[in-house]
């Protein structure tokens, strides 16, 4: 659900949010557009695990966001379908698919920049 955060459903950068909260103790930002910000582009062949994706679905430049699992397959928020796993490769998400991303830590990459 669009701008959702609540038991009844949540949207797909909340569902991002949360979860990079609670496996990686990352903090991403709120929206689509905001974390798409806070990665480093990542060519498709080179996904790994835990990188974000970005699609294009309902309005202009990006508006959706899953994390890649591995093997073809990533997890997200569907509007429709509650929190689903899907094949990256499948005709729907091949043509959406944008961009991939890996999360940049700002604050440690600076103190390793200043401290070493």
């Amino acid at each position: 659900r669009f701008g959702v955060i609540q038991r009844s459903g949540i949207d797909c950068s909340a569902f991002t949010q949360k979860l990079y909260k609670e496996i990686y103790d990352k903090t991403l930002m709120r929206m689509v557009s905001l974390q798409r910000k806070q990665v480093m582009p990542v060519e498709k062949s080179n996904l790994i695990q835990g990188d974000l994706l970005f699609f294009h679905t309902t309005r202009p430049g990006l508006s959706h966001v899953g994390v890649y699992l591995g093997g073809g397959y990533f997890i997200h928020a569907s509007s429709s379908r509650g929190v689903v796993i899907d094949k990256l490769g499948s005709p729907y998400y091949t043509k959406a698919f944008r961009v991939g991303g890996r999360f940049i830590d700002i604050n440690a990459h600076l103190r390793t920049l200043l401290y070493h």
